[in-house]
C-alpha cells in the first residue's frame, strides 16, 4: 500500500471514528424507539461509509486498482484510526463530561443480573462478592475504553474481510 492510501485511510478514519462515537452517543438515549432506530441506521451507515471510502481511495489514489489484500489493509488502517478516535472521545466523555456514567452503568448491570436471577431462579456459580469484584474491574475507565476500542476494531476486521471482496479491482 502506498503512502497516499495510508494517508487517505487515516484522514477518513477520523470521520469514521466520529460516526462510531455518534453510535455510542445514540445509545445514551435510554432505549427509546428513536434510539433503537438510530442505532440500527448507524449499524447500516458505518459499513456502507467504510466501503465508499475504500472505493474512493481505489479510484482517486490507487489508479482504480485494489487487490483483495490492499483493500483489506486499507480497511484495517481505516478502522484502526476510527477506533482510536472513538475511544479517545469515549474516554473524554466518561472521564470528564459524565463522570457518573460508568457507575450508573454498573448499577444497571447489577440490577439486571438480580432480575434475571429472580426471574429464572438460577443461582450463579459465583458468589456475590466475586461478581461484584468482576463488575468493579470491568467498569473502570481503562477497561471500558479498551473494550470499546477492541470491539470497534474487530467489527472493522469483519467489515474489511467482506468489504474487500466488494472493493477489490485487479483489472488494469
Amino acid at each position: 500500500m502506498n503512502k497516499d492510501c495510508f494517508r487517505h485511510a487515516m484522514y477518513l478514519g477520523l470521520l469514521l471514528g466520529v460516526l462510531f462515537f455518534i453510535h455510542f452517543a445514540v445509545s445514551l438515549l435510554h432505549n427509546t424507539s428513536l434510539s433503537v432506530m438510530l442505532q440500527l441506521v448507524m449499524k447500516i451507515v458505518i459499513p456502507v461509509v467504510a466501503v465508499r471510502f475504500a472505493i474512493d481511495c481505489r479510484r482517486r489514489v490507487n489508479a482504480d486498482v485494489f487487490s483483495y489484500s490492499q483493500a483489506f489493509r486499507y480497511f484495517v488502517i481505516l478502522f484502526l484510526a476510527a477506533s482510536l478516535v472513538c475511544s479517545t472521545l469515549i474516554f473524554v466523555y466518561v472521564q470528564w463530561i459524565n463522570i457518573d456514567y460508568l457507575t450508573d452503568l454498573k448499577a444497571q448491570t447489577e440490577e439486571a443480573m438480580e432480575q434475571i436471577v429472580q426471574a429464572t431462579g438460577f443461582s450463579s456459580l459465583l458468589s456475590e462478592t466475586e461478581i461484584e469484584q468482576a463488575l468493579e474491574m470491568s467498569y473502570t475507565t481503562r477497561m471500558f475504553v479498551t473494550s470499546n476500542f477492541i470491539g470497534n476494531f474487530i467489527i472493522g476486521i469483519i467489515i474489511g474481510l467482506l468489504g474487500s471482496l466488494v472493493v477489490r479491482n485487479d483489472k488494469n
